[in-house]
């Protein structure tokens, strides 16, 4: 059996997680696996986040602080399209 490269917490300083350029990123370095967490938006839309709530890989601090800690199912898809997931990554 060969080993497996879990390629979760260790590339992400080459992309935001749960992106596709995490995704892609962890194939170009012979991944074997992806792992990714989903939920379900408040109108029933699976998105993929790992945090429980949006504060920590989106701008909703900026767009809207009263709800950044949140649980991320509290959010329709509408509003959470919105939000940027990749802006802090580029700073």
């Amino acid at each position: 059996m060969s080993p497996v490269n879990a390629s979760f917490i260790s590339l992400v300083f080459l992309a935001p997680e749960n992106t596709m350029m995490s995704f892609e990123k962890a194939i170009e370095h012979n991944a074997s696996g992806l792992e990714t967490d989903v939920y379900l938006s408040w109108d029933e839309v699976p998105f993929l986040m790992h945090d429980y709530d949006l504060s920590r890989t989106t701008n909703i601090r900026e767009v809207l602080p009263s709800s950044a800690y949140e649980h991320t199912a509290n959010f329709n898809w509408t509003f959470l399209s919105t939000l940027n997931a990749g802006k802090w990554f580029v700073k």
